[in-house]
C-alpha cells in the first residue's frame, strides 16, 4: 500500500459513505503474497470497546449500491448485543449487522473506482463510538472480508487480543524525586510502560497517579504547563482529588510504549514529613485501569548545604542527617561527593607533607559541632578515575547517642579552608552519607549553579544624594547577589568601581 491509500470513515454525520481522504496512518506496503485484509484494533484489550481500522486490497471496481462485507470473529461483541447499552450513536443506514454470523455489511453510496487508488488498497474506519467490543478472552483472532464483485472470503492475518496491565511484560513504574527530602516541595519524574493493549488516545484517555497518603498538594489547581507527558504539557489544569492526580494525556501512546511524566516543583507537591520507603500507584483509563504500584523510592531525612553553591569554587559543606544508632568514639562517618569535586591544592603524595595536610583537614572538619582534631585517626579519601574526590571518611571524636537531646540530627561540616571545590559545571549533584553503624548509604541532591550579580533579579541601582554636579555626595548601592553569591561574614569582600569621570 502506498501514500495514495484512501480512507473511508464510517461516521453518521457524513452525507455519504465513501468520502476519500488520505489515510492519517496509511498501512504498510507489503510484498506479495500477503493477506488482502489487515486489521488494526485500538485498543487490543479484551472486553474493551475499540476502534477498528480495516485495510482492504480490492481488485475490481464497485458500483453504487454494491456492498463490502466484513466478518468479525464470533467472540467480538456487536453494538446493543446481549443487552449492551446503546453506544450513544445510531448506526448509519448503510451499515447492516448480522448478529448470527457477526458480519457487518456496508452499502456503497457512490461508485468505487480502483483507478483512484494505488494498488487497490482502501481503509475503512469504524470508530469506538458505535460500540463494537473486543473478545472476552485473550488470543489470536481472524477477520474476513468480501465484496459483491469478489464474493470469496479473504482472511486477515492474526489479530492478537490480550489482557493488559501497566508494566507487563516490562516497565514497572519508577519514581525519581528532587529533592528526596522529607517535608520538602519536590519535582517528580514517573516512568512506566503501558500494557500490551494499553493504547492511550490523545486528549481523551486518562492517566491517574495515586500518591502516598502523607503527600501534600499545596495547590488546589495545578497549572497544566507544570506537568509534561513525554515532553508535552497538559492543555487542561488538573485538580488533585484526595491523593489522586488525574489528567488527560496530551499525546497518543501506543501499545506497550513508555510514558514519562514530569511534574515541576512549582506544581506544589510536598513530600511526606517522615523519612522512609514509599510507592506511587499508576493506572490509565480505559486501557489499564488496575492500580499498579511503583518500585519503592526513599524519602530521606538528609539534606545538603553548600556555600557558596557556585560552580568551581572552594565551598563549605554541611551534611545534615538523622542517626538511628549510637556512634561510638572513633566510629567512621563516610561522606560521598559527586564526580568533579576537586581538592585544591591536591593532597601531597609524599610524607610527611601528606600527613600534615590530612591532619589539617581533620582539625577543620566538625562533627556535631566538635572538631575532628580530637580524634587521632586520619581521614581516608577515595577518588574517581578522573582524580576527583569520591568520598571522605572521618572518625567521630565523641560518642553520639541519638536518644539524647540535640544528637538525633547530626551535622558534619567541611569548611571551605579544606579546599573542596564544587564541580565546574552547573547542575544537580548527588551527595551521600553512611556510618559504621548504618552502612547503607543514603543520598540527596543539591544544585550547583553559575552565578552573577543581578541574575535573575536585582540589577545594581545607585542613589546619589545630592545629585548636583561637583557636589560631595552620599551613595546608596542596591543589588542582589547571584544564586551562588553567598558572602562569608568578615571574610569575603565587595568591590565598587567608579568610572574614570569620577574623582
Amino acid at each position: 500500500m502506498s501514500k495514495a491509500t484512501k480512507t473511508f470513515f464510517i461516521l453518521g454525520l457524513l452525507a455519504c459513505f465513501m468520502l476519500p481522504v488520505h489515510a492519517a496512518h496509511p498501512p504498510l506496503k507489503l510484498p506479495y503474497p500477503t493477506p488482502s485484509i489487515i486489521v488494526t484494533a485500538k485498543s487490543r484489550k479484551v472486553e474493551t470497546g475499540a476502534s477498528y481500522y480495516f485495510d482492504l486490497r480490492l481488485t475490481k471496481d464497485l458500483k453504487k449500491g454494491e456492498w463490502i462485507k466484513i466478518k468479525f470473529p464470533k467472540a467480538c461483541v456487536f453494538p446493543s448485543q446481549e443487552g449492551a447499552k446503546s453506544p450513544g450513536y445510531e448506526l448509519p443506514e448503510y451499515m447492516v449487522l448480522d448478529y448470527e454470523e457477526n458480519i457487518m455489511t456496508l452499502t456503497l453510496l457512490q461508485k468505487l473506482s480502483l483507478k483512484e487508488y494505488d494498488d487497490g488498497w482502501i481503509r475503512i474506519s469504524v470508530p469506538d463510538v458505535y460500540g463494537f467490543k473486543n473478545p472476552r478472552k485473550s488470543g489470536a483472532y481472524y477477520f474476513e472480508f468480501s465484496t459483491s464483485a469478489e464474493t470469496e472470503w479473504q482472511k486477515s492475518s492474526a489479530v492478537l487480543f490480550v489482557e493488559s496491565q501497566i508494566g507487563v511484560p516490562e516497565g514497572i513504574p519508577e519514581v525519581s524525586i528532587v529533592p528526596s527530602l522529607a517535608g520538602q516541595n519536590a519535582s517528580y519524574k514517573i516512568t512506566f510502560n503501558v500494557g500490551e493493549a494499553g493504547w492511550l488516545k490523545q486528549g481523551e484517555a486518562l492517566i491517574r497517579i495515586r500518591f502516598p497518603e502523607a503527600t501534600v498538594f499545596s495547590l488546589k489547581e495545578i497549572p497544566g504547563e507544570m506537568i509534561l507527558v513525554n515532553g508535552v504539557p497538559l492543555s487542561v489544569r488538573p485538580s488533585p482529588r484526595g491523593q489522586n492526580l488525574i489528567f488527560n494525556t496530551p499525546v497518543e501512546v501506543e501499545n506497550s510504549d513508555r510514558v514519562v511524566i514530569q511534574i515541576d516543583a512549582k506544581a506544589g507537591i510536598i513530600n511526606p514529613m517522615q523519612a522512609g520507603d514509599y510507592k506511587i500507584e499508576v493506572s490509565t483509563m480505559p486501557a489499564d485501569p488496575q492500580w499498579v504500584a511503583s518500585k519503592a523510592f526513599a524519602i530521606q531525612s538528609f539534606s545538603m548545604e553548600v556555600k557558596p553553591r557556585k560552580a568551581g569554587l572552594a565551598a563549605t559543606y554541611n551534611f545534615v542527617f538523622e542517626l538511628e544508632k549510637t556512634l561510638e568514639h572513633s566510629d567512621w562517618i563516610k561522606l560521598g561527593f559527586p564526580q568533579g569535586t576537586i581538592i585544591d591544592p591536591p593532597i601531597p603524595e609524599q610524607e610527611p607533607e601528606k600527613t600534615r595536610r590530612l591532619v589539617k583537614i581533620n582539625e577543620l572538619i566538625a562533627i556535631a559541632y566538635s572538631p575532628c582534631g580530637a580524634c587521632p585517626i586520619l581521614p581516608k579519601i577515595e577518588y574517581y578515575p578522573d582524580g576527583s574526590m569520591k568520598s571522605l571518611q572521618v572518625s567521630s571524636p565523641i560518642k553520639i547517642d541519638p536518644s539524647l537531646p540535640g544528637y538525633k540530627e547530626l551535622v558534619v561540616t567541611c569548611p571551605d579552608l579544606c579546599g573542596f571545590k564544587t564541580p565546574a559545571k552547573e547542575g544537580f549533584y548527588e551527595y551521600k552519607v553512611s556510618t559504621q553503624r548504618e552502612t547503607k548509604e543514603i543520598s540527596t541532591t543539591f544544585e550547583i549553579v553559575q552565578s552573577q550579580i543581578g541574575v535573575p533579579t536585582g540589577v545594581p541601582q545607585v542613589i546619589v544624594d545630592p545629585q548636583s554636579m561637583d557636589a560631595q555626595a552620599g551613595y546608596k548601592i542596591i543589588f542582589n547577589v547571584g544564586r551562588g553569591g553567598y558572602l562569608k561574614a568578615h571574610h569575603d569582600y565587595i568591590r565598587l568601581l567608579w568610572g574614570a569621570w569620577y574623582r
